[in-house]
């Protein structure tokens, strides 16, 4: 009896140990089809992410390169006019990128690129980027370079002939109403210059003549 007890528990316990061994296999496959799927669903969304971040890069590094513009006028402007006026130059192209920039931010991002009506953009999200989608920041710092380049234009005409206040409120005015309204014509889908087929090569039309109309406008002020 004693041998047959012992031979019955060992049968008991074989078969205890083959459905948990049972039940652990199919743990670990289950897990391993979870973690498989898991993996390949965090591809896709990885694929995905790298072309945004690549997109976002792309933008940047070229948003960089047309900022080193800023330096360039610097240089030109400072070797243009006599050396009791190299700081004041200096510091009114410092002055006319950050005033650039809080004007662009604030509304003139808004009148440029949101939706509105072929004159001008008036989705007020836009405004300070209350709602915009940081997938947007890198076309936004795109979009603000070449604001400030059309600014920046200016400030060499009227060197040593306008005054500090008066040239930050041409800049503030510039860069958040005149050329975001220009770029909403040509560079938005519903703007008037695109709907009539105009095509701008490398902002030749919107930052460089707006600078440049701008600039002439002055020199023709008394």
């Amino acid at each position: 009896m004693t041998t047959m007890s012992a031979v019955v528990e060992n049968l008991t316990e074989s078969a205890t140990m083959v459905t948990n061994s049972t039940d652990i296999t199919t743990a670990i496959m289950e897990t391993t089809t979870a973690a498989v799927e898991a993996s390949a669903a965090e591809q896709e969304m990885t694929i995905e992410d790298l072309r945004k971040s690549m997109d976002a890069f792309f933008l940047i590094i070229n948003s960089m390169l047309i900022f080193f513009l800023q330096g360039g006028f610097a240089f030109l402007e400072a070797g243009s006019v006599r050396s009791k006026n190299t700081t004041n130059i200096l510091i009114k192209n410092l002055l006319d990128i950050l005033l650039a920039c809080a004007a662009f931010w604030i509304f003139g991002y808004m009148f440029a690129y949101s939706e509105g009506n072929t004159f001008i953009g008036t989705d007020v999200r836009y405004i300070c980027s209350m709602e915009l989608d940081p997938a947007m920041y890198a076309h936004f710092f795109w979009c603000f370079v070449f604001c400030a380049t059309a600014a920046t234009i200016v400030s060499g005409a009227v060197a040593e002939r306008c005054d500090l206040p008066a040239y930050f409120a041409y800049s503030i005015v510039l860069s958040g109403l005149v050329y975001p309204v220009v770029a909403h014509w040509a560079w938005t889908e519903g703007g008037w210059l695109r709907v009539n087929g105009y095509v701008d090569f490398a902002g030749s039309g919107v930052c460089i003549i707006v600078g440049g109309v701008s600039w002439l406008c002055r020199c023709c002020l008394p």
